[in-house]
């Protein structure tokens, strides 16, 4: 049996609508039941649901107000049924809907879950326009690709599950509203390794109600507390939650977002009038309605971001603990030109020295690829000023020079090492009797790891890896980290991919095998950031020292890039206080 469970509060009428699409299944009245948790004191809705006389088919279930966590919750410990199917009471369900939920647990237990489309007896208002879409959008992405993570696997409406397993993990966490309840119980399931499979027959239609006011002041505040304590609770969540989308975009929505959020007053107030008149006027579609439809996105993040703002305790606690910027830097060569280097990419001992002793009058912290890691995954708290030092460089005169000038102000750094390229140390004389230096040997390895230094594995340009077989790819990324973890003592947890674009067949291996992946597209990296695919900033022998400061504040140099870039840039105050002390 399959119990199908329904929370409801003050809505008789909607339910009067969808409540007998419930009953009206094409599976035998008596392999599932209704079960109708109503969640507060409401009498009409609880006087109906006796006069339907369905004694054996509907349990009806009285609490105190307590939410829709406690609600399914009581849904759960009621249900007779071995699988139990949670539902709303604004969904009007297919006549296929149960049958294809008991079907799909046949073969052992998962989650499924089924689409939630917008009826059209739903108010034709631009917010149900704006939830259309993205059912629509969810529907057909689920259609072609299955359930991503972590989207589709909060355990909301039209999804199934057994009822041994929802006991066994809790339900709902009762302290969590505004979707979050749902999130976590899903995590929870993942993480217990439970599949998640959509159902594509398995359609309804939500009459969809509210108003872009009500989404905005209610859902979206709700979600934006319960997102902190989510994070909080599930810290390898933080990376693909909302919150992680704060630093998405371009650079203009970025500076208005992080403004609107600061500001001592919600811009919601001046919002929401501006947004009522760009509503009435997307009746006739076009422009008006794309105005209107960014203000409600507008709207909407800035009253869950705000929320998430009051929840973390103040501005700087939610910066530290969802919006850190991180600004990674690369060097490929520190030294002499070198015939094997293009000679814009090596830096003089000089600038080197100057660009760290600019870092450390700045107050930069530099930090290694494991403290990402784990601020991303773990919420591992960053020191203030965060940045990373990279080297695409495994000679002898990374322990020989460019090591100790970073003992001195006391950095850490993270350095790339090509398979194959650590020695048992060998120096030999040049042509024009300068030293050439070999690669750095495995006992310097060790030595340096014990002092800060992280170690990782640098693709070679030479490689090919693009043109290897899957399994064969799969086989050498893997050894690259069992080369290093041998000399090193500790398994590496970053690569550094060769120039260019990075194909999706090597990045997908990479992930398999290393947390965290170096490229070098430039600009910043977020919480939101996809950790295989981290960006670094290339520093060039011709920059001074201006351009330095340009490309660590801004990721990039404004005026020696396209146009576009300069847009984007927005310079800073902090750079231009930066160039006073520049010249």
């Amino acid at each position: 049996m399959i119990s199908a469970v329904l929370a409801t509060y003050g809505r008789l009428e909607v339910l009067k609508r969808t409540l007998p699409t419930v009953l009206q299944q094409d599976i035998a009245g008596n392999a599932y039941e209704i079960v109708v948790v109503i969640d507060g004191p409401d009498d009409a809705t609880y006087e109906w649901l006796r006069s339907l006389s369905l004694e054996g088919r509907l349990s009806i279930v009285q609490q105190e107000r307590r939410g829709l966590a406690a609600a399914r919750n009581s849904g759960i410990r009621k249900a007779a049924g071995e699988l139990v199917l949670f539902l709303d009471d604004d969904l009007i369900c297919d006549q296929r809907l149960v049958r294809a939920h008991a079907c799909a647990h046949r073969n052992g237990p998962l989650v499924a879950m089924g689409p939630v489309l917008v009826s059209e007896e739903s108010p034709r208002t631009l917010a149900t326009r704006w939830v259309r879409r993205a059912s629509v959008a969810r529907a057909e992405r689920m259609l072609a690709s299955g359930p991503d993570w972590p989207r589709d696997i909060a355990v909301c409406a039209n999804y199934s599950a057994p009822r041994e397993l929802l006991l066994a993990y809790g339900g709902f966490d009762e302290t969590l509203v505004g979707a979050c309840e749902e999130f976590d119980l899903g995590i929870r399931l993942r993480k217990a390794g439970v599949e998640f499979r959509y159902l594509p027959d398995a359609v309804a239609s939500e009459i969809y109600v509210k108003s872009a006011d009500a989404m905005v002041q209610n859902d979206c505040r709700a979600r934006g507390r319960n997102e902190v304590r989510l994070c909080r609770k599930h810290p390898e969540y933080r990376p693909v939650s909302p919150l992680a989308g704060f630093d998405q975009g371009s650079a203009i929505t970025r500076l208005l977002r992080r403004a609107a959020v600061r500001a001592p007053f919600s811009l919601d107030e001046v919002l929401a009038p501006i947004y009522r008149g760009a509503e009435a006027a997307s009746e006739m579609g076009g422009i008006a309605e794309g105005i209107a439809m960014r203000l409600l996105e507008f709207r909407r993040g800035n009253a869950l971001f705000r929320s998430a703002k009051q929840e973390a305790g103040s501005w700087r606690a939610f910066e530290r603990e969802f919006s850190v910027k991180l600004p990674v830097l690369l060097y490929h060569r520190v030294g002499a030109p070198s015939a094997a280097i293009d000679p814009e990419l090596c830096v003089s001992r000089a600038a080197f020295e100057r660009q760290m002793e600019w870092l450390a009058r700045w107050n930069f912290a530099t930090i290694t690829p494991s403290q990402w890691f784990g601020w991303i995954s773990r919420g591992t708290p960053l020191p203030p000023h965060a940045m990373m030092l990279t080297f695409d460089n495994d000679s002898s005169e990374m322990t020989d020079y460019i090591f100790p000038v970073l003992g001195r102000h006391g950095f850490c750094a993270a350095v790339f090492i090509a398979a194959g390229r650590i020695a048992q140390g060998s120096e030999s004389a040049s042509t024009n009797g300068s030293r050439a230096r070999g690669a750095i040997t495995a006992e310097q390895v060790r030595s340096w790891s014990a002092r800060g230094i992280e170690f990782g594995v640098r693709e070679r340009r030479e490689s090919n890896l693009a043109a290897l077989r899957d399994s064969e790819l799969d086989a050498e990324i893997a050894a690259s980290a069992e080369d290093l973890a041998r000399v090193a003592g500790a398994r590496p947890i970053a690569f550094a991919y060769a120039e260019g674009q990075v194909p999706s067949k090597i990045r997908e291996a990479v992930g398999k095998v290393f947390a965290l992946g170096f490229t070098d597209a430039r600009g910043f990296n977020y919480l939101g950031t996809d950790p295989a695919l981290l960006r670094r900033i290339a520093i060039r022998g011709t920059d001074t020292m201006l351009d330095f400061a340009c490309r660590v504040r801004l990721g990039m140099h404004p005026l020696k890039n396209n146009r576009s870039d300069f847009r984007a840039a927005a310079i800073s105050p902090a750079l231009l206080r930066t160039e006073s002390k520049c010249r």
